[in-house]
């Protein structure tokens, strides 16, 4: 038996091996070899790709990772529906996710309830009446999950990029609902025309939630005018890649002046 078993297995890992041997892990078709790496690596290593695929028209960049991440979430999406199609029993982790899908595409449900979901969460805004009050209005957002437009500002744990066997906090600009701070300060038309556009989909989310379209066009400028207040103390798209710049190392006790108010409020408790 030994010696059946044996060569099988010796077939098997040579097997391996070869198709091992096979694989391509660097795709040399995306490869421009008429540019000379010493030149422009970039077009060196991604000519031929960029020559290939252009940006879908309802896409604002285009790549591998996105062409990945499109992959990814359909096999997802796949999976969900497949769970959600199924008889699953009562408190398992299938019910639950077959709940949950289900429940976002109750459209005519949704419809329905409006924005009655979030009365509390408008109600708890609208009672701010001062500067501590929108720092804890912001402690509650990231303790409760409800931070991803990073209200202020964007915080995050990340390895320390100096001493990856630390895990650190991580505190960057935010606040800003268009893309970076040139969106808010270039004259030309097309930026021009991008704020305008901004202001008027803010108006649109205004007026679904109730408000007049009158006031609606006067809370939309505001913001605009609050952001780019905001933007003014941000740093652009170009500065963000000097990493040196981007290291300023703080202990909680050593906060500066300006943050102190956080450490009080209810930010850092939870």
């Amino acid at each position: 038996m030994n010696k059946v078993f044996l060569p099988v297995v010796a077939f098997l890992f040579l097997s391996t091996i070869e198709v091992q041997a096979q694989q391509k892990f660097l795709d040399q078709t995306a490869i421009d070899k008429t540019v000379r790496p010493e030149d422009n690596f970039y077009e060196y290593a991604n000519g031929n790709w960029l020559k290939s695929n252009e940006i879908p028209a309802n896409q604002s960049s285009w790549g591998n990772f996105v062409i990945l991440d499109k992959q990814t979430k359909g096999k997802l999406e796949n999976l969900v529906k497949t769970v959600a199609s199924q008889r699953n029993p009562l408190g398992s982790n299938a019910q639950k996710l077959q709940s949950f899908y289900k429940s976002g595409m109750d459209t005519l449900s949704i419809e329905k309830m409006g924005l009655q979901p979030l009365k509390t969460d408008f109600n708890r805004i609208n009672a701010i009446n001062s500067q501590q009050g929108v720092i804890d209005e912001v402690g509650y957002q990231y303790a409760n999950s409800i931070n991803k437009i990073a209200p202020l500002f964007g915080m995050s744990n990340l390895p320390d990029p100096i001493s990856n066997d630390k895990e650190i906090l991580i505190f960057n600009q935010g606040g800003m609902g268009l893309p970076e701070k040139s969106y808010y300060f270039d004259t030309d038309d097309k930026a021009k025309k991008v704020r305008g556009q901004y202001v008027q989909y803010l108006s649109t989310l205004f007026q679904l939630s109730g408000v007049s379209k009158a006031e609606s066009q006067l809370k939309a400028s505001e913001v605009l005018t609050l952001e780019t207040k905001m933007a003014k103390g941000a740093r652009t798209a170009t500065e963000n890649r000097n990493i040196p710049r981007l290291l300023n190392y703080l202990l909680p006790k050593n906060y500066l002046p300006d943050t102190q108010g956080y450490t009080s409020g209810m930010f850092f408790k939870n």
